[in-house]
């Protein structure tokens, strides 16, 4: 018999939750449309959990999420901490067989169902484009210092290797801008950067 403190067999067969780090900028406004679309499509309600990048919070909203004997959750682990502190928190969920699909990046040490952009690809493919129209010197700004950008250089660079060309530290900008209303007041800086990098001699670019 279920009670306010006990969630109805209902609910706990039709609840996914979503994990992410933030819900207002980058693919993620799009991750959570995606994901309660599909979610729709199977009769299941869908709950959606900020982390805001802070692992002490993911570690609530899991047992929050135990409680709810939710049927699932996807989501995007935080980048604030060592994969010994998420795995405790996964395998947790896992004791408590909850099911979980990682996305975008895993977690080491723990077995889950990963669902990743081919981050390195997606970077070997933008320099390509810029190859093929010519171009040897090639920079690379982000507006926020992620797992990504590692894979992104390493794409950039690899398909600068097949031409002779190289992708200097010098010319690897990151920013920190996690909220897309940041973007307007970062602005000044941002293009005070490129034009600092578009005016470099050709060989330090």
């Amino acid at each position: 018999r279920a009670t306010q403190n006990s969630p109805s067999p209902t609910a706990q067969q039709t609840l996914f939750a979503l994990m992410v780090p933030e819900t207002r900028s980058a693919f993620y406004p799009s991750l959570l449309i995606g994901f309660s679309n599909a979610a729709a499509k199977l009769g299941r309600q869908v709950a959606i959990y900020e982390t805001e990048n802070c692992v002490e919070r993911q570690a609530e909203i899991i047992l929050q999420l135990v409680n709810k004997k939710v049927a699932g959750v996807a989501m995007v682990p935080t980048t604030t901490s060592m994969p010994p502190v998420h795995q405790v928190q996964l395998r947790y969920l896992q004791k408590e067989n909850v099911p979980i699909v990682m996305l975008h990046r895993g977690v080491e040490g723990v077995k889950a169902p990963l669902i990743a952009q081919p981050f390195e690809e997606i970077g070997y493919r933008a320099a390509q484009r810029l190859i093929d129209a010519g171009h040897r010197h090639i920079a690379y700004l982000a507006l926020s210092s992620q797992f990504v950008n590692k894979e992104h250089v390493a794409g950039i660079r690899r398909a600068l290797d097949t031409v002779g060309g190289v992708l200097p530290d010098e010319s690897i900008k990151l920013f920190e801008i996690m909220q897309q209303e940041d973007v307007a007041n970062q602005m000044p800086v941002l293009e005070a950067t490129l034009r600092q990098m578009l005016t470099q001699p050709v060989e330090q670019r």
